[in-house]
């Protein structure tokens, strides 16, 4: 539930109860300030229910400089028609060192990106000074 339909039911306890009657943000803020979320549930066939636990992404640190060659490659997709084709070119760039890496592909798939990857790991951006 959301602040605006707690916020229904609250005026009418309050209005049973002869209480002041609370702002939708004032509601916001207190589920913010406490926490109080709706934690996402997966229910099975016969009814238990089981919490998923929701696993935070890894994430570069906010003030991160790349100091060395490879310590941050930036990698990017390009669409292209040519000649009536749609083709996707797959470009990485270091950081440091501004060394480019592209290639193109048929498809724009997971099988893609995982040769591009391999080769990019294989043929490119040496990692050692």
């Amino acid at each position: 539930m959301g602040k605006e339909k707690v916020k229904k039911d609250l005026d009418k306890f309050c209005a049973i109860n002869n209480l002041d009657i609370i702002s939708a943000s004032t509601i916001g803020r207190i589920i913010k300030e406490k926490k109080i979320y709706h934690h996402r549930q997966k229910i099975y066939h016969d009814g238990r229910i089981k919490e998923t636990k929701r696993v935070k992404k890894l994430r570069k640190p906010k003030g991160f400089e790349a100091k060395h060659k490879g310590d941050l490659i930036k990698i990017d997709t390009i669409v292209k028609y040519v000649w009536g084709m749609k083709r996707y070119i797959i470009t990485a760039v270091d950081v440091k060192t501004r060394y480019t890496f592209a290639l193109a592909y048929k498809k724009h798939n997971s099988q893609s990106a995982r040769d591009f990857f391999q080769r990019l790991d294989r043929d490119s951006i040496p990692l050692q000074d």
